[in-house]
């Protein structure tokens, strides 16, 4: 339902990006014939919190267009990581259905390694060059592009002196670094190039990657309940917290803590959660935190219908029992110690 329409990376589909004024597109179905409501597209920090929004009117075959480029998203020499929300909402503002999809904002220029180079008649091949994966030790030199001045198209030349050789990287979100034309390439096989620097690039988003904790929120001590309608709007503006698919009932606490008491129902998950945050299956989700002093409330009423909240058969995540609701496309899971009250 929603894909980012402008990446200035090697790719197009890894949410990943250096371009600080996005447009967003998405479609609904495959027609809004018949629908009278509108898309409400919302760019979201970690925070929780909306960096912009707009309602959106899809066109007749169900794809819509948000246009971002007034709202300048980043950090200087920073990864910044987003959610981008779309949720089909009624002319009363009941939301409908949510999706959503997390992308990087990558303005930290690359430092890369050149390690393992070889020089032969006519070209420079590198066995290894590019940023760092976070948790990965090797490099891989398909994820990067580079370009370097021209080669002697003859003689078996071992080295560069300096001024004559340089190489510009590509990283994955098209930044790029031209390394200094002041020192001396040499090119032995198996010895590899004069300097050896790494660094990290951040997480992209293309493979079913989890966005994490967005906007999580921790029960005060001396808040003993809490209907989770409360926390949100159905007319949410630019500064609201829109996302919070984490909450902790007791801090990690004992058993002896003073119980907690969450009230909560299929649309208030709709309206804060996030999609493939802790399992990636496609749904938008949420997840309780708390220990046996602790309860949910969870209801399964949602406007004038009534949308089951079903236990799989498979709990994916260790420590949690899930509920799911299939037609809505939600996931709620909840630490196996909290007291679980449907109603």
């Amino acid at each position: 339902m929603t894909s980012l329409d402008q990446d200035s990376g090697a790719s197009d589909s890894d949410f990943l990006t250096k371009d600080r004024a996005l447009s967003f597109k998405g479609k609904i179905g495959n027609s809004n014939a018949g629908f009278t409501g509108k898309v409400l597209v919302q760019v979201v920090g970690t925070d929780g919190v909306v960096k912009s929004q707009s309602y959106v009117d899809p066109e007749t075959d169900g794809r819509w267009l948000y246009n971002n480029t007034s709202q300048i998203l980043g950090v200087s020499d920073a990864n910044t990581q987003y959610v981008l929300k779309a949720s089909v909402v009624d002319l009363a503002g009941n939301m409908l259905k949510s999706t959503g999809q997390s992308f990087t904002v990558d303005l930290k220029k690359p430092v890369f390694s050149v390690d393992g180079g070889s020089l032969t008649d006519d070209k420079v091949v590198f066995t290894s060059a590019m940023e760092l994966k976070p948790g990965n030790t090797e490099f891989a030199a398909e994820a990067g592009t580079f370009m370097h001045t021209a080669i002697p198209a003859t003689g078996a030349i071992s080295a560069f002196n300096v001024g004559t050789f340089s190489i510009t990287y590509t990283d994955l979100a098209g930044n790029f670094l031209t390394t200094a034309n002041n020192l001396r390439w040499e090119f032995n096989p198996g010895v590899g190039a004069t300097t050896t620097t790494t660094t990290a690039s951040p997480a992209t988003f293309g493979n079913g990657e989890l966005a994490g904790s967005i906007g999580k929120y921790i029960l005060a001590a001396d808040t003993v309940s809490l209907d989770l309608s409360a926390l949100h709007s159905s007319s949410p503006q630019v500064g609201d917290v829109v996302a919070i698919n984490h909450i902790s009932l007791s801090g990690g606490g004992s058993v002896a803590d003073a119980a907690h008491v969450l009230t909560l129902t299929t649309s208030d998950v709709l309206a804060l959660g996030v999609k493939n945050s802790f399992i990636s299956n496609g749904h938008v989700q949420m997840r309780i935190d708390g220990d046996a002093a602790d309860k949910v409330v969870l209801d399964d009423l949602l406007g004038q219908s009534t949308y089951a909240w079903t236990q799989p058969t498979v709990q994916p995540l260790t420590g949690y029992h899930l509920y799911s609701n299939t037609d809505l496309g939600l996931d709620l899971l909840i630490q196996q110690a909290v007291e679980v009250r449907l109603v």
